[in-house]
């Protein structure tokens, strides 16, 4: 019957959310109905005349940017939650961010507020590069995508994307001693004729298949002066070079004076491996071979790669 006749005042209204805004380890108004000696029913009245005096939206804001910072510190601590704990949460935010997508705005722009402290360039970097290579799961996928629908993308954000993802590091870097050595033994391998292949790529195999396909004679590392090309079509004397983005450098993602791309440190300027190809474009024309170049980007970005090869037969070749 208490409860039921209590009277709401402006001074325990006061007093609640000063109690609460002044003290941060408070998740919740109903944190403190034991304080003030309040019940469920009275305490909800209380909360409610809060909400309608200081605002609802931000008092809920207030407590769930609290819960996120505690969490953080349990988190990085030795705090570790379960397996069902995990899986409770994953089906609750779940829920939330597809009922309420409106809600991911509000939590980007606390978030912003809260951590959101000016990160230098080489900090932005150094969180990118410890993030590259992981998997998101599919709930942090689904909240990327609602919090992205609708906004358009920059001008440099549409440009990465036309960037190759085989645009990588590679695995390992050899000594300029290793270097060397294996320059050396090539060299000497073309001179004698006797050079062998160590590595043929997916896209040059998959294309000397189609053109075997077709009926055609193909020779794969067809030495000319000891030189090695990727492909010879033996019927149209016609020699293919299958270049990739990387190792070629292909001019539409690598400036001639580039020496890095991403964390990759390149070992010689852009302008001299292009240098290079197009001498052996020459030798080949000069030994009377048809030659063209086909680009991995290209290749991959093709819809149809047998009529990619039929439109190459048509224009090239005896």
């Amino acid at each position: 019957m208490k409860n039921q006749t209590f009277i709401v005042s402006d001074k325990i209204v006061s007093d609640v959310y000063t109690d609460f805004i002044s003290d941060k380890t408070i998740f919740g108004i109903s944190t403190l109905w034991n304080k003030y000696h309040l019940g469920s029913k009275s305490g909800t009245k209380v909360r409610n005349a809060i909400y309608q005096k200081y605002g609802e939206e931000n008092i809920k804001i207030e407590a769930a940017t609290r819960r996120c910072i505690s969490m953080r510190k349990k988190v990085t601590g030795n705090y570790r939650p379960t397996l069902e704990t995990l899986k409770k949460r994953s089906e609750s935010a779940k829920k939330t961010w597809a009922e309420n997508p409106h809600l991911i705005e509000i939590a980007r722009g606390n978030g912003r507020k809260t951590f959101g402290r000016v990160q230098s360039e080489e900090e932005k970097l150094k969180r990118a590069n410890s993030l590259r290579g992981k998997k998101r799961n599919a709930d942090t996928k689904l909240r990327m995508s609602l919090a992205k629908k609708g906004k358009p993308l920059s001008e440099e954000h549409k440009k990465s994307l036309r960037v190759p993802k085989s645009v990588v590091q590679p695995s390992y870097i050899r000594s300029e001693e290793t270097k060397n050595k294996i320059s050396k033994n090539t060299k000497q391998h073309w001179k004698d004729g006797v050079h062998k292949p160590t590595y043929r790529s997916k896209g040059q195999i998959e294309m000397e298949n189609i053109i075997k396909s077709f009926g055609y004679e193909v020779k794969p590392e067809f030495l000319i002066e000891g030189r090695p090309y990727d492909t010879l079509v033996v019927d149209k004397n016609l020699l293919i070079e299958y270049n990739g983005t990387f190792w070629h450098r292909d001019p539409r993602f690598f400036p001639k004076e580039m020496t890095h791309k991403g964390k990759c440190l390149l070992t010689e300027k852009s302008e001299d491996v292009w240098k290079r190809n197009e001498e052996k474009i020459n030798l080949a024309k000069k030994h009377g071979y048809d030659i063209i170049v086909i680009w991995q980007y290209d290749w991959e970005q093709c819809p149809n790669k047998e009529d990619y090869i039929k439109n190459i037969f048509k224009n090239h070749g005896k």
